[in-house]
């Protein structure tokens, strides 16, 4: 039981706990799609693909992010023998909420780029089939990329492999 339940109302506990964390379950559903499609196709190329736990810095600064799933290419770098802030992120997917677009698209990828191993960046809508990726180029700057059918496939250029959109979307838009 948490603490806050003896104090407020179910209702007020509910309202309170879903404005800070945000995920629902078509949030999760498109997390878990993600997260099986990614371990199939990248197991063998050496990455590893971790869901939300895993807290992610910039070794340089104060930040400290959650992104919904991370890839390491690999071996995971850490901020100490915690081992439980990374410090190496090779592509970041957030799955945009309502409550937290404006963050993703805004300060929260502002910090991101400033990662020196982060090489993607990749949106995930979760009211329409929509994938944006954002993806470091050899010159330093940030291209975007998307894909809105669900007949088509995303493109992630820095680990060389696609991913079908109607995957994704699996048993959301069905």
């Amino acid at each position: 039981m948490h603490l806050h339940t003896a104090i407020l109302s179910p209702q007020q506990y509910l309202a309170e706990e879903r404005m800070r964390t945000g995920a629902s379950w078509i949030h999760n559903l498109i997390a878990s799609n993600l997260h099986v499609l990614l371990v199939a196709l990248l197991r063998e190329k050496g990455f590893f693909v971790s869901q939300s736990d895993l807290r992610v810095s910039d070794p340089l600064s104060s930040s400290y992010l959650y992104p919904d799933l991370v890839l390491i290419r690999g071996k995971a770098a850490f901020l100490d023998s915690e081992m439980d802030t990374l410090t190496n992120p090779f592509i970041v997917i957030e799955i945009l909420s309502p409550s937290s677009e404006s963050y993703d698209r805004g300060e929260k990828f502002e910090v991101y780029r400033q990662i020196p191993s982060l090489q993607e960046y990749v949106l995930v809508s979760q009211k329409k089939a929509l994938i944006e990726s954002f993806y470091r180029n050899d010159a330093g700057r940030w291209e975007l990329s998307s894909e809105n059918q669900l007949t088509a496939a995303m493109h992630l250029r820095s680990a060389e492999v696609e991913i079908s959109l109607s995957e994704v979307y699996r048993g959301v838009f069905e």
